[in-house]
Order: structure tokens, then sequence, then C-alpha cells
């Protein structure tokens, strides 16, 4: 993250769906049920990660990491008219 700068842009990874106008996560249990595989092993590693590194704080308000990435349903509410969003961190605590 730079501050007041433009880096090269990378690729990732959000379990995200358009539904009904808006953005929705897809969790690692229901991306089992529908099939998606390689997206299913990826959460699996994510989740482990999540676990071994959380705080006890996290571990209470974020059971899993899709929780901590929807933090207020912020994912959830994001028009998906949009052909580009931005996510940060703004507290650059956790």
């Amino acid at each position: 993250m730079i501050p007041f700068g433009i880096v090269k842009y990378r690729p990732i990874i959000m379990p995200l769906e358009k539904r009904l106008g808006s953005f929705h996560t897809i969790n690692k249990s229901e991306s089992k049920s529908r099939g998606f595989i390689h997206l299913f092993k990826w959460l699996g590693k994510v989740e482990k990660y999540w676990e071994d590194h959380r705080t006890e704080k996290s571990k209470k308000n974020f059971p899993n990491a899709i929780d901590r990435l929807n933090y207020h349903k912020t994912l959830d509410i994001v028009p998906s008219n949009k052909k580009y969003f931005i996510v940060w961190n703004m507290h650059g605590a956790e």
C-alpha cells in the first residue's frame, strides 16, 4: 500500500458474485455445494491461515475469513454495475 501513489495492479481473488444489483460473498461451504472446487480449496487455505493468525478479538468478531473480508457487509452493498471498485484497509490496524 502506497499513500497517494499508483502501483501496478495485481490480480486478486475476491469470492464475490453478482446478485440482485450488488455483490455477495461466497463462503467455503457454498463454494463446495455449487461445485467451485478450486475456490473451495483456496478458501480452505485462507480459513486455515485466518485461524492460525487471528487475534482473540477477531476470533470473537469474525469467526471465519469471509466475515472479516466482508466487515460490516461493505462488499455486499457495492453496486454491481461498476467496472472497478476499491477495497482498502481503512484503519491500518488489523
